[in-house]
This record gives C-alpha cells, sequence and structure tokens, in this order.
C-alpha cells in the first residue's frame, strides 16, 4: 500500500489492514488507527468506532474506548433501550479514565441515563450511585469535622432506586446490596429519618452473613438518635462511612 498514490488508497483497503494488522497481531494499535482512518475516509462506516471501542475497552485502554464510544453515540443516540449495553461499558471506560479530573462526574451521568433506558435492570442505579458517591466526603473528612457528615448522600437517590429493583433477589444482588444498604443506613442515621433507617438496617442485616459487621449493624441500630458524632470512634458510635462504592469492579 506504500507504493499507491493517496488518491488511490480507498477506505475499504486501509480497513483491510487495520483488520490484519488485528487479526496477525502485527501491531494492533497501529490496526485500530486505520480502523479509525478508514471511517474518516468514509463516514458511512461511522458504527466501526463502537468496535472499535470495545477492542480499546477489552485492552483496559479506558480512555480511548470513552472516546470511541462518544464518537459511536455521537450518530447512534441515546434513546433507543437497546443502547444500554453499550452505554453501560462506556460508563465503566469513563470511571476508570482516572487521567480525567472529572471521571466519575461524566460516568455518573453516563450511568444515569443507563438506569433512565432500563431503570427495572439495576445495574444503571447501582454504578451511578457508585460514582456519585465519590463526591461525598470522605472518612478521614469527617472525623476531622463531624459537621461535614451532613453533606455526606450525593449517591442516595441512586441507591434507593437500586434497592427497590435489587432487594428482592438477596443472594444474586449480595455483594452490590452490602453497598447500597449501609451507605442508605447513614445517609438516614445522619438524617435523624427513623422511618427509613430502622426498615434499612433490618434489609441490611439480612444481607450481611459476617457475624462481626453484624455486631456493628446492631451497635449502629442502637446509637441511632443519641447524641454521637458520626463515624466517631467508641462505644455506641455508628460503624466507620460507607465509602459508596467499595473497591472498583468491571465485573
Amino acid at each position: 500500500m506504500n507504493n499507491l498514490s493517496a488518491d488511490k488508497i480507498r477506505a475499504s483497503d486501509v480497513y483491510h489492514l487495520g483488520q490484519l494488522q488485528i487479526k496477525t497481531k502485527r501491531d494492533t494499535l497501529e490496526g485500530l488507527r486505520n480502523l479509525n482512518k478508514s471511517i474518516t475516509m468514509d463516514s458511512s462506516t461511522w458504527t466501526l468506532h463502537l468496535d472499535i471501542a470495545k477492542m480499546y475497552y477489552s485492552r483496559r485502554m479506558n480512555c480511548e474506548a470513552v472516546a470511541e464510544y462518544g464518537m459511536y453515540f455521537d450518530s447512534a443516540g441515546m434513546t433507543e433501550p437497546k443502547v444500554a449495553q453499550d452505554l453501560y461499558f462506556m460508563g465503566l471506560a469513563q470511571y476508570f479514565c482516572t487521567v480525567d479530573s472529572q471521571n466519575f462526574m461524566k460516568a455518573e451521568k453516563i450511568f444515569s441515563k443507563v438506569a433512565e433506558l432500563v431503570p427495572a435492570a439495576g445495574i444503571g442505579w447501582f454504578w451511578a450511585g457508585k460514582s456519585a458517591s465519590k463526591k461525598d466526603p470522605t472518612p478521614e473528612q469527617i472525623a476531622a469535622d463531624p459537621e461535614l457528615a451532613k453533606q455526606y448522600g450525593y449517591a442516595r437517590k441512586y441507591f434507593e432506586e437500586y434497592v427497590k429493583v435489587a432487594g428482592g433477589d438477596k443472594v444474586k444482588n449480595q455483594r452490590d446490596l452490602l453497598v447500597a444498604y449501609p451507605y442508605l443506613a447513614y445517609c438516614y442515621f445522619v438524617g435523624n429519618e427513623s422511618d427509613k433507617f430502622f426498615p434499612t438496617i433490618d434489609k441490611w442485616l439480612e444481607v450481611e452473613q459476617n457475624p462481626d459487621a453484624q455486631k456493628s449493624i446492631i451497635e449502629m441500630k442502637d446509637a441511632f438518635g443519641k447524641e454521637v458524632a458520626p463515624g466517631s470512634p467508641g462505644p455506641g458510635a455508628t460503624p466507620g462511612v460507607p465509602n459508596g462504592g467499595g473497591k472498583g469492579s468491571r465485573n
């Protein structure tokens, strides 16, 4: 192809070269660049952006994947429920694109769209909550200034929707419910919302199997309404402030 003049090279030639480079693993990244170049040469092949995004994502090149997903959705739109799965993976890529200082904020927006498209699936609500929780004050900040506890709860609306959807299957959704219930319980504890706090504590206890964790939950239940600084150490204090999302996972 190097011997051909530029006006003789077709988009399909560049596309097939890229496919060959990827298939033979001669130069995968160059192959992905050639696929992108072929779209530039023939804009009618814009759906290739999705294939490129998936390949970047599979290589954990999250920021590159986000850019390709974005170009795909610029043409595909985000109004049909069928795009929710690809939006979900775009959200994950954005969540883990750590060089972007607004990665969590942007991920929240994407996952909230997933929740809007398929509200009964639960996964959009959960990951929107994980993303939004990153705006909360940290346990260390609350320990230094207990008044900051009142600012805790950016993920509340998402986790409230999530437990409505996922709470019916406590076995299947145990891991994620053990993120959502502690978060909500703490929000209700700080807000002195007894009508929501105690039912959430009971549901949390139904899901939590660890005896030591159950003991901490009961201590939190007993501490409700008492003059104890949220998150402070000592008997009767609430257990550690939940981080709203646990460790990031692609599973």
